[in-house]
């Protein structure tokens, strides 16, 4: 999707024989901050949404780039959706955790849960992990207000340990502006005040969070990610589950 030909789907069926058919299924991509690819697409036959919890901005019905990129600016955590110009879709949200499509349909990911990466550093991990919850800045509010009962995340324990080394499932979120995190306390800072405390909730041992899973295929940037690859959630959660088993 980096090649701004990418949308031109008649001079791509001409080369290879290869028709496309319709798709009810847009190409969804989070905190995609850089705004040059956009503005190539846009530009060559591609609708943009932006979406910010409640907050939406669609460039179909106000096709002004300047307002765009400021709301852009405002929603660090937005949501895009994006989808050709000529297509008539419908987002759905599935009920189902997997469902099967026709062949003339395609999807990129569909669960009941979503799946998150939380990220943070080695002393703060310590303290979560006593007290079954995580915390993040205010910054990610819109991130943290997506977040539901039941669903799954890995830790990710920043440099020098740059492991994951745990998961768990949400119970609730709520905000609290109790100094709980080192960095908080030495500071005098509610630096977290958006809390997420879990129900079941797993660590490796602390000795052995050297050992962790190296994940390069994850975004971890942030101190709270959204996974939209479920395969390669998964695929890391097993490796995790073993470790944890044979620990």
């Amino acid at each position: 999707m980096n090649c701004i030909g990418s949308l031109d789907w008649e001079r791509f069926s001409n080369k290879t024989g290869i028709i496309f058919s319709v798709v009810d299924n847009p190409i969804g991509m989070i905190n995609w901050r850089n705004g040059k690819p956009k503005s190539y697409y846009i530009k060559n036959g591609a609708n943009l949404k932006i979406i910010a919890g409640k907050d939406v901005f669609d460039l179909k019905e106000n096709p002004n780039l300047s307002e765009f990129e400021l709301f852009r600016e405002e929603h660090p955590d937005s949501h895009f959706i994006m989808h050709p110009l000529m297509e008539e879709i419908t987002l759905k949200k599935s009920k189902t955790r997997k469902r099967v499509l026709d062949i003339s349909q395609t999807k990129l990911f569909e669960s009941d849960n979503n799946k998150w990466l939380f990220s943070g550093t080695y002393e703060n991990w310590i303290v979560a992990m006593k007290n079954r919850k995580w915390g993040i800045r205010e910054g990610h509010r819109d991130s943290w207000r997506n977040l539901q009962k039941g669903d799954y995340a890995l830790f990710y324990a920043m440099k020098p340990t740059s492991r994951i080394i745990g998961f768990g499932k949400v119970k609730e979120i709520k905000e609290e502006t109790s100094l709980l995190w080192p960095d908080e306390i030495r500071e005098n800072n509610s630096k977290y005040p958006l809390r997420i405390i879990f129900d079941d909730f797993y660590f490796l041992p602390e000795n052995e969070w050297n050992k962790g899973i190296k994940s390069y295929d994850l975004e971890k940037s942030h101190g709270i990610n959204l996974i939209h690859d479920e395969e390669k959630f998964y695929g890391n959660l097993e490796k995790l589950k073993k470790l944890l088993k044979n620990s």
